[in-house]
């Protein structure tokens, strides 16, 4: 115990060291302690952002490893949906199937050509996709800065329109014969070396030796059918230039001059 009657003066002197140490703590020390647990929760966000790009960046070049193995489609693209109809090559196309099967047409008619509409896909069937969900994570902002990263691209949340400029041609044909000679005839046309033609109806009509005769076509035997089918050839950015390379020549007359003189009619009134 402190009988001194220094003994006030040395607890006040303890106090004020005590205050001293204490102001000096959470002046000094304090927001060191509490910058250094920033520093620790900002190294922990880095790292974890710097392995959520790590693993986006080697997904892409697995990608890009894919896309370089994928095969190339161009050729298949040019061949099924060129960008000029070629509409005596389709005629020769459809006689020879005529030929070789041995069916006989009924009826064949063309229609104007159409854009197809609604060929759309959900955008989680896209590779492009996920692609651009790589690009959703970007590298954190600079400390103090507020503005959040913006990515180049965003992957899309509606459907996605598969191709622009697709163009449909409608045929609609009509054959008659044996059901052998019908189904060898749509075989021809399903030829995969050749442009494709899409069926997208078929109607199948049975046939009797006194069935309704068709105009142009031989007499049906019991057991032959009659096949109407609608198909489309498919233009991808149709080319619609004319190009006529030929000389221009006067037409022939085929019979006598709108001019020339017919005996025995009556003079025009006027006519001198």
């Amino acid at each position: 115990m402190l009988n001194s009657k220094y003994a006030p003066i040395i607890a006040l002197t303890v106090v004020a060291i005590i205050i001293v140490l204490a102001l000096g703590w959470f002046l000094a020390v304090s927001p060191q302690i509490k910058q250094t647990g920033e520093l620790a929760d900002r190294a922990e966000e880095v790292e974890g952002n710097t392995v959520l790009i790590e693993t986006a960046s080697a997904q892409l070049d697995a990608y890009a490893s894919e896309l370089e193995a994928a095969p190339d489609y161009s050729d298949a693209v040019a061949l099924n949906a060129p960008s000029v109809f070629d509409e005596p090559v389709i005629r020769a196309r459809l006689a020879t199937a005529v030929e070789e099967s041995g069916v006989e047409i009924v009826s064949l008619s063309q229609a104007g050509s159409a854009t197809v509409e609604g060929w759309t896909v959900a955008p989680g069937a896209l590779v492009s996709t996920q692609i651009a969900g790589l690009f959703v994570t970007g590298p954190l902002p600079e400390t103090g800065e507020t503005s959040e990263f913006q990515p180049a691209v965003t992957p899309p949340t509606a459907d996605v329109v598969v191709t622009d400029g697709l163009v449909e041609v409608a045929v609609t044909l009509s054959v008659a014969g044996t059901p052998e000679e019908a189904l060898e005839f749509f075989e021809l046309l399903a030829d995969p070396a050749q442009q494709l033609f899409q069926l997208y109806n078929v109607q199948l009509e049975a046939r009797q030796s006194d069935s309704s005769p068709l105009t142009g076509v031989s007499q049906s035997a019991d057991g032959d059918v009659q096949v109407t089918a609608t198909g489309a050839f498919y233009l991808q950015n149709p080319d619609y230039t004319v190009v006529d390379e030929g000389v221009l020549e006067p037409a022939p007359l085929t019979g006598d001059s709108p001019f020339a003189e017919v005996g025995g009619a009556d003079p025009q009134p006027g006519a001198s």
